[in-house]
């Protein structure tokens, strides 16, 4: 059972994936090109985990890219829920304010610089930026599920 266990999904053409514990150690970071959850899932031991956070990115006026976004976020919500693991989905802007304590205008290379090298101190991890992210999806959703009892 892994009811202190958080999922973090960072979608994309690069996909970030993490487990994360309750207690802040990160069980297992994994990054793929493209994948579908639905091939990926069955690869871990998901049985009893009740959150996943998965960044639902804002793309702006790219409706080509923010359509691909949204499809990927919705399949991994479909997966994730089908499973009955109950999905978070955050704005980059949301997590990363409380996590790396910047704000919204933060550059996006300054952000991914953040979340490689907090990643590094916090844990000892050389991540590329697609599992940092899921890294610390997976973190912030820790506090999120003790934030809302």
């Amino acid at each position: 059972m892994n009811s202190g266990i958080v999922i973090g999904v960072d979608p994309g053409v690069k996909c970030g994936f993490a487990l994360v514990s309750m207690r802040d150690e990160v069980v297992c970071v994994d990054t793929w090109r493209d994948m579908n959850p639905f091939e990926i899932l069955p690869n871990y031991d998901i049985s009893g985990v009740r959150l996943a956070v998965i960044e639902n990115a804002f793309i702006g006026i790219n409706s080509r890219s923010a359509l691909s976004v949204a499809r990927k976020v919705g399949r991994w919500q479909e997966a994730l829920e089908s499973r009955g693991v109950r999905c978070l989905l955050p704005t980059a802007s949301e997590w990363q304010s409380a996590t790396l304590n910047i704000s919204s205008r933060t550059p996006g290379a300054e952000r991914k610089r953040l979340a490689i090298d907090l990643c590094r101190n916090l844990y000892g991890l050389r991540l590329d930026e697609h599992s940092a992210d899921a890294v610390l999806l997976a973190r912030w959703g820790t506090v999120e599920a003790q934030r809302r009892g």
